[in-house]
């Protein structure tokens, strides 16, 4: 083979091989975004800072992955941040594959628990971390405020009352002493809608929160902190259910845009038409992944920000 030909097939193996060269080793590693993935009737919110990962909620399937797919490169196994607003399925199902899948180093959650098999298996892949000392389990404290990244900084708005009397993430529950448990110790009343983690989310000089499925009673309570002020972008509550983004709580957070995180055509009517109603008095912004797909929000390194979906809103 002539070193002419040698050439030539070097230049073509290059031109075909150096974009995913580019967006394995170089574009992944100065990412900067900020992702609602399309999972359906649930909630999966992934944070992106280079190499930082930050994934709120997992969704109520395997979809999750996916969107971590595109989102972090294949050759980071790690994520540095993982956090479970509240026990319900849709929001915890997909965060079981996660943890069997990727390094996680934190966790954030409630001392809480499901007397579920599903919720179960997520407390076993919790504690499989746990036992080989890849992670650390955090309870977030009202007020508490922390950077987990150069760029990305949270606060917490909510606060929790714990009703068990060990941390069951401390010390490894049966499958049946923790049912026990929960049945001894949690209210039957308990909601565990309005026992979410509420973050405050600021990437650079953008805010974002994210309420999980806080209804009414939870959002009054967090306005009676008085930590609650406008941001630029509301990750709807409760998937856009009426019982969430109630007035008062709107007239304080006044978010220029609005993320509704739901299933196409769900049996809940997710998102309710009244609670459409209160966000176009808002004159805000509304983003669906129902009916948009993955909504991508990308941060450059002059202030601004770029959205983006796969399909537009219809008129």
């Amino acid at each position: 083979m002539s070193f002419k030909t040698i050439c030539l097939l070097f230049i073509i193996v290059w031109f075909a091989w150096f974009p995913k060269f580019y967006s394995l080793f170089v574009h992944h590693r100065t990412t900067a975004r900020v992702v609602f993935c399309d999972v359906g009737q649930g909630d999966a919110s992934l944070i992106v800072d280079g190499d930082f990962q930050l994934l709120i909620d997992g969704g109520p399937s395997l979809d999750v992955l996916s969107c971590l797919t595109q989102n972090v490169s294949p050759f980071d196994h790690e994520l540095e941040w993982l956090v479970l607003t509240h026990a319900d399925a849709d929001h915890f199902y997909g965060l079981t594959s996660v943890l069997q899948t990727y390094t996680v180093r934190h966790l954030m959650i409630y001392n809480m628990a499901k007397a579920s098999d599903d919720f179960y298996a997520f407390y076993q892949a919790v504690w499989s971390q746990l036992q080989v000392g890849n992670l650390e389990v955090v309870f977030p404290a009202l007020g508490a405020r922390q950077c987990l990244s150069s760029r990305v900084c949270v606060e917490v708005l909510s606060e929790f009352r714990d009703f068990f009397p060990l941390n069951i993430y401390q010390d490894h529950q049966s499958f049946e002493n923790l049912s026990d448990m929960i049945t001894k110790f949690v209210p039957k009343s308990y909601d565990y809608n309005n026992g979410s983690i509420v973050l405050k989310l600021y990437f650079d000089q953008f805010s974002f929160l994210f309420t999980g499925d806080a209804e009414e009673p939870q959002e009054l309570a967090i306005l009676d902190t008085g930590l609650l002020t406008k941001v630029d972008v509301l990750k709807s509550g409760h998937h856009g259910s009426k019982s969430s983004s109630s007035p008062l709580f709107l007239a304080a957070v006044q978010p220029e845009n609005i993320v509704i995180s739901c299933g196409l055509e769900n049996s809940y009517g997710h998102p309710h038409q009244l609670t459409l109603q209160r966000y176009a008095d808002l004159g805000a912004q509304v983003w669906r992944t129902d009916l948009q797909g993955t909504i991508v929000i990308d941060f450059d390194d002059n202030g601004y920000w770029h959205w983006s979906s796969p399909h537009s809103l219809p008129d």
